[in-house]
C-alpha cells in the first residue's frame, strides 16, 4: 500500500498545471456522474469572477462562474448556480465563454456555500453534448436493477488483466463477471448495497486511491450505475 501510495504521488509530481487529474476508470460514465452528482443542470454563463491570491494579487487562484439555469435534469430548482473552480489540475478542460450554455454535472463539498464540478467528467458546453444528452435519456429511475461497471489493473492503471473473476457480494446473494481483454467488468444487480471481491488465488486485491467509488461499498440505487478501479498484485510466496 505504501509503495502504491509512493508512486502516485510521484506521477502527481510530474503532471502539468494544464493536465487534469483524473479519478479512474476512464471515461466517466454518464450515467456514474448523474447519480453522483447532487445537480445536474443545462444553463448559460452570465458571469465570471476571478478569485486572486491575496499575498500575491498577480496569482489567479479560482474562477467562480454564474449560471443561469434554463433546465434541471437531477436536484432541486434553481435559477442560478455560483460554480467555483481551483485553478489547478482539477479545473475543466472546455473554455467558459459568456452567454454559451453548458450541461453541468455538480456537487457540493461538505461545508461549502458554491457548487464544484469534476474536471473528467462530462460537464461542458451543449453543443458538444450530443452523446450525453442521449444516455441522460436512457436513464430508467423505475428500474429496480442497477450496473457495477469496473475495471481491474495488474500493478499499474495502463496493465489490465483479462480473465478475472469478479463477484459482487450483497443481502440479495453474490453476481458474478469475468473482465474481458481490457481488463473491464460489468455486473447487473438489484438495487441494494455491495462489496467487489476479485476471485483469484494468485492475486491481492486493492482498491485504486483514485477510484470513482469504493469498491468495498458501493451503494446501487434502482436504475443506477457506479464505476470502479481494482489493482491487482501478485500475491508474496
Amino acid at each position: 500500500m505504501r509503495a502504491a501510495a509512493i508512486l502516485l504521488i510521484s506521477n502527481l509530481l510530474f503532471l502539468s498545471e494544464g493536465l487534469s487529474v483524473c479519478s479512474q476508470p476512464q471515461p466517466r460514465l454518464v450515467c456514474a456522474e448523474y447519480f453522483a452528482s447532487d445537480l445536474v443542470v443545462e444553463g448559460s454563463l452570465v458571469r465570471t469572477q476571478t478569485v486572486y491570491d491575496k499575498r500575491e494579487r498577480s496569482y489567479r487562484v479560482a474562477n467562480i462562474y454564474t449560471v443561469r439555469v434554463s433546465h434541471i435534469f437531477r436536484g432541486d430548482n434553481e435559477e442560478n448556480v455560483r460554480i467555483y473552480e481551483s485553478n489547478d489540475s482539477g479545473r475543466a478542460d472546455f473554455d467558459w465563454i459568456p452567454g454559451r450554455k453548458y450541461i453541468l454535472f455538480l456537487f457540493r463539498p461538505p461545508n461549502h456555500k458554491l457548487w464544484e464540478l469534476d474536471g473528467c467528467g462530462n460537464s461542458g458546453p451543449i453543443s458538444a453534448a450530443n452523446a450525453v444528452l442521449s444516455e441522460l435519456d436512457k436513464i430508467n429511475l423505475q428500474a429496480s436493477h442497477g450496473t457495477i461497471y469496473g475495471v481491474v489493473s495488474k500493478g499499474r492503471l495502463d496493465m489490465r488483466d483479462s480473465g478475472v473473476r469478479v463477484q459482487a457480494h450483497g443481502m440479495t446473494g453474490r453476481y458474478a463477471a469475468i473482465t474481458n481483454m481490457n481488463g473491464e467488468f460489468r455486473i447487473r444487480v438489484p438495487a441494494g448495497t455491495y462489496a467487489i471481491v476479485p476471485v483469484d488465488a494468485s492475486l491481492a486485491f486493492q482498491p485504486y486511491e483514485l477510484s470513482y467509488s469504493d469498491p468495498r461499498h458501493l451503494q446501487i440505487q434502482p436504475g443506477s450505475c457506479v464505476q470502479v478501479q481494482i489493482m491487482a498484485h501478485d500475491k508474496l510466496p
